[in-house]
């Protein structure tokens, strides 16, 4: 039996034969190929920013801090502490708290306890510049400054009792005692009184001889005195005893 042979045509005798590029040769990719990577990656950057803009504009908005103040309560008031204080501070509360008249006169009469509460018999429809009055003419010192006065008058230190203590009492009793006074008189006064309660002749003829001009002058040259003063007696002990020890 006769074997078949292929065919050659006398052409491709003489045809180079071309051979396939090995892997790892610059290699130029098909031109069918080329693009189709980059598009895909494209797509899928834009896919991601557009679901993560999404998730962020459905998150709430954050609101500021501060939007809303929590309200302060002010502190009752029975009559025994100073009234004036008191109506400083209620007045403060309430512009913070942002009440309106009808507001302040509720919340006064919500304050007043003990004895002060007996003012609200006769006065249940009273304003808040009422109210006020009543407490100022029963509990203020208009009707006790003689009653302050004396007390600065005979005001003097206590054992134990630091200057800034003694300064802050004799600041207080000079507001009580001389309420229409102005600023600089007030402070002469308190700054006078503030010397004699030392209740200490010596510090007193020092601070007097600098001439403080005011009760915060006074204060603090008191103060400096008083650690010199200090000091001084310590040396003297200090040398005292090592005098006895060389005895």
């Amino acid at each position: 039996m006769k074997k078949s042979h292929p065919r050659h045509n006398k052409e491709d005798k003489h045809k180079p034969i071309r051979r396939s590029r090995s892997i790892g040769e610059n290699a130029s990719p098909r031109p069918q190929e080329t693009g189709k990577p980059v598009k895909s990656l494209e797509n899928a950057a834009a896919k991601h920013q557009s679901t993560k803009l999404a998730k962020a504009s459905s998150k709430p908005a954050i609101k500021p801090t501060g939007e809303k103040r929590r309200g302060i309560k002010p502190k009752k008031y029975d009559g025994l502490a100073c009234v004036e204080t008191f109506l400083v501070k209620f007045n403060a509360y309430a512009r913070y708290n942002n009440w309106q008249p009808a507001d302040k006169a509720a919340h006064l009469m919500n304050c007043l306890t003990g004895p002060a509460a007996l003012l609200l018999w006769d006065s249940e429809d009273a304003t808040f510049d009422q109210l006020s009055e009543k407490l100022r003419r029963r509990y203020g010192s208009r009707e006790q400054q003689e009653k302050f006065r004396v007390e600065l008058r005979y005001c003097r230190r206590r054992n134990g009792e630091s200057l800034q203590e003694l300064a802050q009492d004799i600041e207080r009793l000079t507001a009580l005692a001389y309420p229409a006074v102005d600023r600089t008189l007030l402070d002469t006064l308190g700054c006078d009184a503030f010397i004699y309660a030392l209740d200490n002749p010596a510090l007193e003829f020092k601070i007097r001889k600098k001439e403080p001009g005011s009760l915060n002058a006074a204060l603090t040259l008191s103060m400096k005195l008083e650690v010199l003063h200090k000091a001084r007696e310590m040396q003297k002990e200090s040398a005292k005893q090592k005098y006895v020890r060389a005895a």
